[in-house]
């Protein structure tokens, strides 16, 4: 589950609009904004993809982000 509170932050830490990152992982805003909210998931790809754009460089933070308990 998402952790939607933190990776919106680090969205707003990198400066990136969202569209950019939607653009990068090929999906759609719709698409991110299901996934974001824990309607539907993130791929592997993905996760990997908002880790490098948004300078995502620990587990523990990939972890905390993407493999949340409670979004």
């Amino acid at each position: 589950m998402v952790n939607t509170e933190l990776l919106n932050l680090k969205i707003q830490e990198s400066g990136l609009k969202k569209s950019q990152l939607c653009k990068a992982m090929g999906i759609t805003y719709q698409a991110f904004r299901l996934k974001r909210n824990n309607v539907s998931a993130f791929t592997s790809q993905e996760v990997n993809t908002l880790c490098e754009l948004l300078d995502i460089t620990t587990m523990s933070e990939m972890k905390k982000i993407f493999f949340s308990k409670n979004g």
